[in-house]
């Protein structure tokens, strides 16, 4: 095999590999950015539905119907949950939810107003490190 038909050969690999990881690089992104649309969507959704119980507990003593709102916002934000500790403060605040009565007492609103806070409030990113030779 002659020099020439061997650098050929080399190049045509090496073009080949590269191609194959460009291709690659962006079926990644493309799912990188299905999957952050999708996670936007549902953080969205999160904060709707906790200003939607927020409005209800407002008007929970004054209107009959939002009781009901209240839980309707609460039953599609547990099938809705996207972040790391939501779960266990959604099961808390339907646990509070599910306690209330006619008469609620300003400590019951307060606790369940601190729960739809905790709800909306962004996840908490210390437990991740970045190696430190990677920041520049």
């Amino acid at each position: 095999m002659k020099l020439r038909s061997k650098l050929s050969l080399g190049i045509g690999i090496l073009f080949t590999l590269i191609l194959i990881q460009g291709i690659q690089s962006i079926r990644y992104v493309r799912h990188l950015s299905v999957s952050s649309k999708e996670i936007l969507s549902d953080n969205y959704n999160s904060v709707h539905y906790v200003s939607e119980m927020l409005r209800s507990l407002d008007r929970f003593s004054q209107d009959s119907a939002s009781r009901r709102t209240l839980i309707e916002a609460l039953t599609l934000q547990q099938q809705n949950i996207t972040e790391i500790n939501e779960r266990q403060v959604t099961s808390a605040l339907k646990e509070k939810v599910g306690r209330l009565n006619d008469s609620i007492s300003g400590e019951e609103v307060q606790q369940i107003r601190d729960d739809l806070y905790r709800i909306m409030e962004p996840v908490s990113y210390t437990h991740l490190t970045l190696p430190t030779n990677s920041l520049v």
